[in-house]
């Protein structure tokens, strides 16, 4: 790594996480021209338009700590290049982020209890309703609400559940598909994990969770561990298998708003297109918009998960 560009990471402590993954930025020769920044930037893989904005602004940060009006003025002028153009060009490359509702099927078909695939024969259950429930929403970003969900938390007759933090803060998540609910329920009867050994044996291992009727136990030699870490393990081996390479449990969680919310804009005759597009603020859209994000208990305002999903809106219609 450049020796300014360390300086320049130890300069900013609270982004020292962002400005190490571009550490590229430092290697930047002195002569770069727009162009030749703009191909760099999609020689690295942008996931996002959001990324995109973060790289821009990166370097624009790093060409003021150095006082380098030049880099600065590069910087401008990809800038009005326009991110969306760069996108264009980047995205049949990009690493896969989101899942589209097709995707979500084509696991779920893998993970059908009565024929599932053979990597997740011994526990298909557990999977599917792990990746069901992140994908309907059952999910917060520290895992606290998988982690303290137990059976006694649903509600079949209302088609509701109530989460809880580790604060003991709840909330009633509402409108949950009744085989989902059943599931959960059914996974909270588990007890052992099968694991099939070298000779073609079957040995069983205990699970255990917080609580006796937790629904998303972790086996019992693990106990020490995080059992969020079980989660993330397991949601990894999901996505590794069906969509060749990891999808984070956010972007799962993400994925599954986005296709719910595309649908009620579809049902209300609002094309997505103009329901995304920046700066509108017609209340309609706004509304349905809002409404999933209520729903999914995303805590934070609809032009944040606008910019979480630019550039891939496709996810919405699959």
């Amino acid at each position: 790594m450049n020796p300014k560009y360390k300086e320049f990471i130890l300069s900013t402590p609270n982004s020292k996480y962002t400005m190490q993954i571009y550490s590229w930025i430092g290697d930047l020769k002195d002569n770069i021209t727009a162009k030749e920044l703009e191909q760099t930037i999609i020689d690295h893989k942008p996931k996002s338009k959001r990324e995109i904005t973060i790289v821009l602004n990166t370097a624009a940060r790093y060409a003021r700590y150095c006082n380098d009006n030049r880099l600065l003025d590069v910087v401008e002028e990809v800038r009005k290049i326009g991110r969306t153009s760069i996108w264009n060009i980047a995205k049949p490359n990009a690493k896969k982020i989101f899942i589209s509702h097709s995707d979500f099927e084509c696991a779920m078909n893998g993970l059908n209890p009565n024929n599932p695939d053979e990597d997740f024969e011994e526990n298909t259950l557990f999977y599917r309703t792990l990746f069901w429930a992140v994908y309907e929403g059952v999910f917060n970003y520290n895992m606290d609400y998988l982690e303290n969900l137990r059976a006694s938390d649903i509600d079949v007759n209302n088609n509701s559940i109530t989460l809880r933090d580790n604060n003991n803060e709840t909330i009633i998540m509402e409108d949950l598909p009744n085989q989902l609910l059943s599931d959960l329920i059914e996974c909270s009867l588990l007890h052992f994990w099968i694991q099939r050994k070298r000779g073609n044996g079957l040995a069983r291992y205990e699970l255990v969770g917080k609580y006796n009727d937790s629904c998303f136990k972790s086996l019992h030699q693990k106990a020490n561990h995080n059992l969020k870490a079980s989660y993330q393990e397991k949601l990894k081996k999901i996505t590794t298998h069906y969509f060749s390479g990891s999808i984070s449990p956010t972007h799962i969680y993400y994925s599954g708003i986005a296709y719910r919310m595309g649908q009620r804009l579809k049902e209300n005759g609002i094309a997505i297109e103009e329901a995304f597009r920046r700066r509108n603020n017609s209340r309609r859209p706004v509304q349905i918009i809002e409404q999933e994000l209520k729903r999914s208990h995303y805590n934070n305002p609809v032009n944040k998960f606008k910019e979480v999903i630019d550039g891939h809106l496709e996810i919405m219609e699959e």
